[in-house]
């Protein structure tokens, strides 16, 4: 941990961003408490890691997802990450028209830790954009 480095599960937060680019998800697991909560589950999905790894095995897999930091907060138990999301359009979730296509969102996700352990997540993605970007929906009035 660097002299700057408030948190120590900063690096956690690394690991999922690095496995998502990789496509590659193996012991994640080990980064959460026992009580972990994904507090932006999709609904009827469990809210616990198992629910977590499974969102983040549809974004790794299923959309093609890759992740970039764009700024990074830290307190010495939360960690909020500005991200930008670059994923593709899918037939089975978005139509045919749109599959294949690729999209470029703005995401933020608020970490709560405990030590080197994530306690809870909370997401919030910019899917208008998306659905815009995919041709789903029209863009809102003065924006293009």
């Amino acid at each position: 941990m660097t002299d700057c480095q408030k948190n120590p599960a900063l690096t956690s937060v690394f690991r999922i961003r690095d496995a998502i680019n990789s496509r590659n998800l193996t012991g994640l697991e080990e980064l959460f408490t026992e009580d972990f909560l994904d507090l932006t589950d999709p609904s009827g999905s469990p809210r616990g890691v198992e629910g977590y790894m499974k969102t983040l095995e549809h974004f790794a897999r299923t959309l093609g997802m890759h992740v970039e930091e764009e700024a990074i907060i830290e307190t010495p138990d939360r960690i909020i990450a500005r991200v930008t999301e670059h994923g593709k359009g899918v037939a089975s979730i978005h139509g045919e028209e749109a599959a294949g296509r690729p999209y470029t969102i703005d995401a933020v996700h608020i970490f709560h830790t405990r030590g080197d352990l994530i306690a809870a997540h909370w997401g919030l993605r910019n899917s208008l954009d998306m659905l815009v970007q995919l041709g789903l929906v029209e863009p809102p009035r003065g924006r293009k």
